[in-house]
């Protein structure tokens, strides 16, 4: 009932609808006792099955007959390739990368440039010393440049203050006692109290 509950369904629902447990599933005159006997028999993944039978309602045949892969194939110009992983290999793209251009609205002719510019690189100066981007000044100072961009954006530091070059105004979070641990004393554990 508490699946049910936390899943959103009508109380009425909850109490009155019957557990599916032990319902056969029916695939080429076969019976399995399950989608995990199915799964198993066929060698097939299991969530992709699942997903594809619960949450989008497929037919069985469909769940278990087309390719992972279906709808993703990619035409760059006059060449198309059988999967986005191909068409990042060909191009010296990583496949990641190109997944996540894309998803964000990338023309395919920019997505599969290696060397496409990003537009959201900044110059900066921090102290007369100039750099081209954050993360060249992040590197430039021996911090991790996701780090450093956070103190900025999320933490309002000055770009100082993040570089270390001046001591930070505030901490990353409210009230929070933070220990100071030093080797070998256990005993007395004093802590540093940082507000706002």
């Amino acid at each position: 009932m508490r699946g049910r509950l936390r899943a959103g369904w009508e109380l009425d629902d909850v109490i009155n609808k019957p557990a599916t447990y032990g319902v056969k599933i029916e695939y080429n005159g076969k019976s399995y006792a399950s989608i995990s006997a199915l799964c198993t028999a066929l060698k097939l993944p299991y969530k992709l099955v699942h997903k594809r039978l619960k949450t989008f309602g497929w037919s069985i045949n469909n769940a278990v007959e087309k390719p992972k892969n279906v709808c993703r194939s990619i035409s760059v110009g006059e060449k198309a390739f059988k999967s986005l992983k191909a068409a990042a290999k060909h191009y010296g793209v990583p496949a990641g990368l190109l997944q996540w251009r894309i998803s964000n609205g990338w023309p395919i002719e920019k997505a599969i440039d290696p060397n496409a510019e990003v537009s959201n690189r900044k110059p900066i100066e921090i102290d007369g010393e100039y750099f081209s981007d954050l993360s060249s000044a992040a590197r430039a100072y021996g911090l991790n440049p996701n780090t450093f961009m956070a103190r900025i954006n999320r933490s309002g530091w000055t770009v100082g203050q993040a570089a270390g070059l001046r001591a930070a105004t505030h901490c990353l979070r409210k009230s929070i006692d933070w220990p100071l641990i030093r080797p070998g004393n256990n005993s007395s554990r004093p802590t540093i109290r940082c507000s706002l």
